[in-house]
This record gives C-alpha cells, structure tokens and sequence, in this order.
C-alpha cells in the first residue's frame, strides 16, 4: 500500500483537500481518501510539492494523424486545414505506426490514462492492444456525396469487426455536419445500439456556420472543387440543430469544439437529446481558427465540459495540462473546474466513470502530480508539469 499527499488534493469529487492522503492499493485501487486538520510524518507517507489530481482523460483524439506534426500551417482556417490534410495524409504504414506509437507514448509521460480516439483505419489498433491508456475507438465516417454512403459505411463496418475481434471497444459515429450526406447519416442512425458513446466534430469553423446558417462560405467553392453535390443547402439554422434528427436521444453524445456554439444552440441540443458533453480542445482551435469558444455559453452545463487535445496535425502536444493552461489563460477558469474537466466529466462522456476519472473509493484512476503550481492564485503556471505517480 501507498500514501500519497501533496499541498492540495483535488480528487475531482467537487472537494479541494488541503494536505489530502490518498490510500492506494499495491494494484492502484483507491483505498480511501483522507482530509486530516494537519498533516504528521508516518511510515509510507509520500509527500509532493504540488497537487495530486485524477489521471487525465482526452476525450478527442486522432492518432492516425500523429505524423502530421508541424506539416500543416497555423491559423488559414478550416477549408485551408482540410485540404492540407489530404495534400499531406498520405504515408507508408511504418512511418504512420511509428509516429502513432510516439504519440500514445507522449500522452502515457502526460499522465493520460483514458482517450476517446478517432480512426478511419486499423492502424492504430495493435498500439492500443498493448499500450496503458485505455481507449475507447470512434471508428469516424464522411462522404458528403450522398452516391458514396454505402461504399463507405460497408468500409467502416470492416474496420469495426477489426476491432471488434480484437475485443477492442468502439463503435461507428459521423465526423461532422458539413461533410456526412443525408444518406450516411440514415445509415448510422440505423445502427445506433444502446449503451455506446457517439460524437461528432461540431461547430469549429466559422465555413461550417456560415454553410449552414446562409448557404454560403469556404466550404461552396470546397465542394464545387471537390466535384460533390453534398446534397445540404441553407437551413437558417446551426449546424447541429439539422442533423439532430440522426443522433440517439438517450445515449451519450460528445460535441466536438464547439468553436461558434451560442447558448442557443446549447440549449437547443439539450431539449433534444438526454444525455449530451461538449468536449473543448482549445490548442487546436487556436491552431485552425486562431479562435476559442465563448466559455459563456456553458455556464449552464460546465459539468458536461471536457477537454480533448485534437491530434498532432492541429496542436503542438498531446498534453491535457497544456489544454487546461490555455483554457485558464484566456477563459479564467479555477483550477478545480479545469481538474474536473479534464478527468471526471471526461470519464462520464465515455462512460468510463466506474474506473476513471476520480479519487474515489474502489476506483482505479491513475494518480498524477501537478508541480509548479501558484498557490497564491491556486492556478497553473506556464512551466506546470504532470508527474505519474501511479
């Protein structure tokens, strides 16, 4: 048995312990979780400069896109972004292995412990097999031309028992709005089961509003290019609220970005369906858009907030803590509404919260440290650091 204790413990549980004791098992079981009036030295304690927090969950993910790092230019927005992916995507397996492996290595040392990945192949799949995070795999569709549903749903269904025979957990969801036809939509909802965990990319540029909400924008000449008739014409509405009809109304549904919602639409898809998260990846909204969400539209919700690190294409790390800082450098949020952000509404959206997520009796979350803290503001510092310590 360990005794872990650091300055604060902040077990994600709406609780900030001052000199908390964490009793972990030798298996990493959480034992209990003391607040004593004052700390005193005794056999096993381990004590750290910092605050011990759950291990980190990032709900949105691309490994697949991991050898992208540094090949797309920042901030020429969505269109530019998209097309520079496809320009660039293309690599031999082993160099796509290899910078998947690096980067699931990057988010074990930043002390993630559960993910919410994005894939449109198997690549990625032995890595998971054998790595200390536990993923939950979105095996991600789109084809805006509406002649290509079935093609690629049936590709998508071969990717699926791939993953399936590997007793890997995941299951078929659409990338986005703009860029799934009315024809694939139908054919996801058709196989919606209960119990499963579905996302969509959502409202992160501001071509997909203006697509939606005028008919106009990036995304015209995009798909004229393209040689597509996405079958999608103005709606006088956002994005989310046309294709709400396609998405499961009780079972979890992650909203991805979230770069140009308003509390409008917020409350829209909460009148719709039950049981809806909006997962933030900041980086790389900056990366894309050069914009970030308006934290005020989720006042209402903040307990279904988490935070995602997009993939390497769009962000300079796979780093939860670094997603944490930016959204306390520009958003002012506390330290204890960042933590539960980043683990235990994380967990929930994945429904991975028996395990994950908290410091809780019976759980097995993955302890981290954060050192270099500024305990005057109780706040991260640009030189924050996260330290496994289970």
């Amino acid at each position: 048995m360990r005794l872990l204790s650091a300055h604060f413990v902040i077990p994600a549980d709406g609780r900030v312990i001052k000199n908390g004791i964490v009793h972990l098992s030798d298996k990493g079981e959480v034992l209990k979780v003391e607040a004593p009036e004052k700390i005193k030295e005794q056999a096993k304690l381990e004590f750290y400069n910092g605050v011990i927090v759950p291990g980190f969950v990032n709900v949105h993910c691309h490994l697949e896109l991991s050898h992208l790092w540094k090949k797309i230019s920042k901030g020429r927005g969505m269109v530019n972004f998209i097309e520079s992916l496809q320009a660039n995507r293309n690599a031999s397996h082993e160099i796509v292995e290899k910078a998947i492996e690096n980067a699931n290595n990057q988010m074990i040392q930043e002390g993630i412990v559960l993910v919410g990945d994005i894939s449109n192949s198997d690549l990625s799949f032995s890595i998971k097999k054998r790595s200390k995070i536990k993923y939950h795999t979105f095996v991600e569709v789109f084809s805006s031309d509406p002649k290509q549903a079935n093609k690629v749903f049936q590709r998508a269904q071969v990717i699926q028992n791939i993953l399936d025979d590997m007793k890997l957990e995941g299951n078929i969801v659409p990338h986005s709005p703009y860029s799934v036809s009315d024809n694939l939509f139908t054919l996801i909802k058709k196989n919606i089961k209960e119990n499963q965990v579905y996302c969509i990319h959502n409202q992160e540029s501001k071509a997909e509003s203006d697509f939606f909400l005028k008919g106009e924008g990036d995304f015209i000449p995009f798909f004229k290019k393209q040689g597509i008739d996405p079958g999608l014409k103005e709606s006088g509405h956002s994005s989310p609220i046309g294709i709400m009809k396609y998405l499961p109304k009780k079972e979890n549904i992650i909203f991805v970005h979230n770069t140009y919602s308003t509390r409008e639409d917020i409350q829209q898809i909460r009148n719709i369906t039950e049981n809806c998260y909006w997962c933030l990846c900041p980086g790389s909204n900056l990366y894309i858009e050069k914009k970030l969400p308006n934290m005020d539209v989720f006042t209402d919700v903040l307990h279904n907030v988490c935070i995602g690190t997009d993939s390497l294409a769009s962000n300079e790390k796979l780093s939860v803590l670094q997603e944490m800082y930016i959204l306390q450098k520009n958003l002012n949020l506390k330290l204890d509404s960042l933590v539960e952000m980043a683990t235990i509404n994380g967990a929930k959206a994945l429904i991975k919260d028996s395990r994950y997520g908290s410091i809780e009796e019976g759980k097995k979350p993955g302890v981290n440290l954060i050192e270099n803290i500024d305990f005057t503001n109780f706040s991260l510092t640009e030189k924050s650091t996260v330290k496994r310590l289970d």
